[in-house]
């Protein structure tokens, strides 16, 4: 009695997980946890949604085991036999979407991704403190990514009317067992070295400029007379009217500066023409100055030249490009490109050997 009531648990179980209704719930579910994501506080939203995701995979399995069997067996006449291939099809499908899930799921728990920033000669060596941010998923420790290499140039194309259209880099991978050899990052072109892919994200300008004070008498201060190399943020999206500005603290007066790159500055006129570094200048800010500590000065300073401003000698010496860089480890690549190669698989033998197809024909003929 007791085996009997064993085997109708265990067929009850087999029967609700392999089923439509089940597959939906769960697919529902998780689509309302991925929609309130940003409302569950993490400490609840991440036991959800690994609970919702066991719930699938098993179901998945029940489905696609049982979609095995039925495709392993015997066809019922040599017309349906002919097309046999079909019936591998769901099969298939099944199996696929169950790898991308596990691969999906190992992708966020192990991947581990970077972002820095390198200005055009500057070399990048895998050290944390190099990452402006830096994730590493709950089962993911850091290592180095054992990739070194030095940024060239930045190659910036433009349109016709003068906007940014895309841009693109020109690194020097750096290896001790292979020699120094160039490549080219772009836009759906990363690089991929030693199991890591490099991308490209955002370039910008930096501006080389010395600060001094205008007064004879001041004391000079010890990093008055050394150019700062200042890295500009990149507002905006790129040919949509980007700017390319920040803000610091100058060292020698204690004051705000605010900088503000113009590409291609017409002094006519006073405007920005394009984002075509042609005639490049610096449109700067000072906060404060002597007699005047709430007051804001501003003004235009072109390349080689230099700006008296509110007590401070502003020198335009000349600029670079920096570009920034997501640097991704991930384990469930593989995974993942064999779950598509089998979704294509499934997807192709239902098309061209539809087994319902073939028991219609068959029907008909008889």
């Amino acid at each position: 009695m007791a085996t009997m009531e064993r085997s109708l648990n265990l067929f009850w179980i087999s029967r609700t997980m392999r089923s439509r209704r089940t597959a939906l719930v769960l697919l529902a579910a998780l689509a309302l946890l991925l929609a309130a994501r940003t409302v569950l506080p993490p400490k609840l939203w991440s036991p959800l949604l690994f609970a919702v995701l066991g719930g699938l995979l098993v179901s998945l399995s029940f489905c696609t085991l049982a979609q095995i069997k039925t495709a392993a067996q015997p066809p019922d006449s040599l017309f349906v036999a002919r097309h046999r291939l079909g019936c591998w099809g769901s099969p298939l499908l099944h199996l696929a979407l169950l790898i991308l899930i596990v691969a999906g799921t190992l992708m966020a728990l192990t991947e581990t991704w970077g972002r820095t920033v390198l200005v055009e000669g500057e070399t990048f060596t895998d050290r944390r403190v190099e990452y402006l941010a830096f994730h590493q998923g709950p089962w993911a420790t850091f290592r180095p990514f054992r990739v070194k290499f030095r940024l060239e140039r930045v190659n910036v194309a433009y349109r016709s009317t003068g906007e940014v259209q895309d841009f693109e880099t020109t690194i020097t991978l750096l290896d001790r067992e292979e020699p120094a050899r160039q490549v080219v990052i772009a836009g759906g072109h990363p690089l991929a070295c030693q199991g890591i892919m490099v991308y490209r994200h955002l370039f910008g300008y930096a501006p080389i400029v010395r600060f001094s004070p205008a007064s004879p008498t001041a004391e000079p201060s010890p990093t008055a007379s050394r150019p700062a190399l200042v890295i500009l943020d990149t507002v905006g999206d790129l040919g949509e009217g980007e700017r390319y500005e920040g803000s610091f603290t100058e060292p020698s007066s204690g004051r705000k500066v605010s900088l503000r790159f113009l590409p291609d500055y017409d002094q006519p006129t006073s405007r920005n023409l394009s984002a075509q570094p042609r005639q490049p200048a610096l449109l700067v800010r000072v906060e404060g100055g002597e007699g005047s500590p709430g007051a804001t000065f501003r003004g235009v300073v072109p390349l080689h030249s230099t700006l008296t401003l509110a007590g401070l000698t502003v020198n335009f010496l000349d600029y670079r490009r920096w570009a920034s860089f997501t640097v991704v480890a991930s384990r469930g690549k593989g995974l993942l490109f064999l779950g598509f190669a089998l979704a294509l698989c499934g997807a192709g033998l239902l098309y061209l050997f539809n087994p319902r197809k073939a028991l219609e024909q068959e029907g008909g003929q008889r």
